[in-house]
């Protein structure tokens, strides 16, 4: 027999649900959700619907098919839909899709979200929002526990979430921030959160799953360096900081850096700051 409920996939690497109220009967609740990592190959198809329902993306990109229209979706896209809503889901690029998704039942879940910027049932592009993804954390984490209160704590959580979305659409500019520059803040936040595992732009092009020559032109048009400058700005600040911070060699700096060549580090800190590290070590532990 199947255990797998059918609006789950099979097509999960890893994953983290939780099951809370399959038969609602509050106004409104929190039925069941979790965490996916799909398959480069992930295609889902809704055939079958009981629940108002979230997604949200955190990495990946995926082609949403619904109501006979298509959308990009990235990270930082956010979409609802309603309980007769059919849609299809497919997987793009090399980078395995990440999501949350959240099931809503009771009268007021289809409220909310006709209520919300999701009423259109189209993608809404939530570029840097981090208390987004940390609501669906919580609710997931909350969800799983054998706790009590586990079902009213995410409930209420669902509620903030939807509450907070009109707030926070309008300080975007009601959703009219272009897909470029959306894309850019992605590559700019994955620029930021891995800049000690990246050589180049090249390599994160490939890591943000970008044209190498679009990804220049995405820096070009929003940024005020290139992505190899901003990628040395921030590797050599670094260096700054633990040079200043901690007692250690140029070569471990070097190593800690990315830069197994301790004359080419050497070189590059000179460039950016005009002085070697040597020499800046020097001065900023001067008594």
């Amino acid at each position: 027999m199947d255990t797998v409920p059918t609006f789950i996939s099979k097509q999960i690497t890893s994953g983290s649900y939780y099951f809370l109220n399959l038969k609602p009967e509050e106004a409104f609740t929190v039925v069941c959700g979790g965490y996916e990592q799909c398959s480069l190959d992930y295609k889902y198809q809704r055939k079958e619907a009981n629940y108002v329902s979230l997604e949200y993306i955190i990495a990946g990109r995926a082609n949403l098919e619904v109501k006979g229209k298509h959308y990009e979706l990235q990270p930082g896209s956010l979409f609802g839909y309603k309980r007769d809503t059919l849609y299809t889901m497919t997987s793009v690029g090399k980078t395995p899709l990440r999501k949350y998704f959240m099931a809503l039942g009771g009268l007021k879940a289809e409220t909310y979200l006709l209520d919300s910027p999701l009423k259109e049932e189209i993608p809404v592009e939530f570029p840097g929002v981090m208390w987004l993804e940390e609501t669906f954390r919580q609710i997931t984490k909350f969800g799983s526990t054998e706790d009590e209160r586990a079902i009213a704590t995410c409930n209420r959580l669902a509620e903030v979430l939807f509450f907070q979305l009109e707030p926070e659409y309008q300080k975007l500019g009601g959703g009219n921030i272009s897909i470029a520059h959306s894309t850019y803040q992605r590559c700019r936040k994955y620029l930021r959160d891995h800049f000690l595992e990246l050589n180049s732009a090249n390599e994160l092009a490939e890591a943000a799953n970008v044209d190498p020559t679009y990804l220049s032109r995405l820096f070009r048009e929003f940024d005020k360096e290139s992505p190899y400058k901003s990628l040395i700005r921030l590797k050599m600040n670094h260096a700054a900081r633990i040079l200043v911070s901690q007692d250690v060699t140029i070569k471990e700096v070097s190593d800690l850096i990315g830069y197994p060549d301790q004359l080419h580090f050497s070189r590059t800190f000179k460039r950016t700051y005009g002085v070697s590290p040597k020499h800046f070590k020097k001065s900023v532990h001067r008594s």
